[in-house]
């Protein structure tokens, strides 16, 4: 706590003893005289943060794409049922004789067809 207050006093002594003028030249200076480790790191942070932002881009457009082609197979599959429903209760019993026909069995799935709509 001490030690904050005695930072703090002496920052604002410096900031009042030096002009403006001198003030940006001691910035300047400071950013002029960054080493080379300081340049590549911030480099290599830059670059991270880029490739980090383009594969969350990628995640996202690769789940929408998922999510779009799962969303038409379940329509598809929705389609196919109601289809297979109408076909059901649409049945007639056939013109000719077709050998394991069950006319009771035909109506019994039409029945069941038809609650289920």
């Amino acid at each position: 706590m001490i030690t904050e207050n005695m930072t703090i006093q002496g920052l604002h002594i410096i900031s009042l003893v030096l002009t403006p003028i001198e003030r940006w030249e001691a910035a300047r200076r400071y950013l002029t005289t960054a080493s080379a480790a300081k340049v590549w790191l911030t480099v290599l942070a830059v670059v991270a943060l880029i490739i980090s932002v383009m594969l969350v881009f990628l995640v996202i457009a690769k789940h929408r794409h998922l999510e779009r082609r799962l969303k038409q197979k379940i329509a598809e599959l929705k389609r196919e049922q109601v289809d297979v429903l109408k076909d059901i209760t649409d049945a007639k019993p056939p013109r000719k004789e077709i050998p394991g026909f069950n006319p009771q069995e035909m109506k019994a799935l039409s029945e069941l067809a038809k609650r289920l709509r």
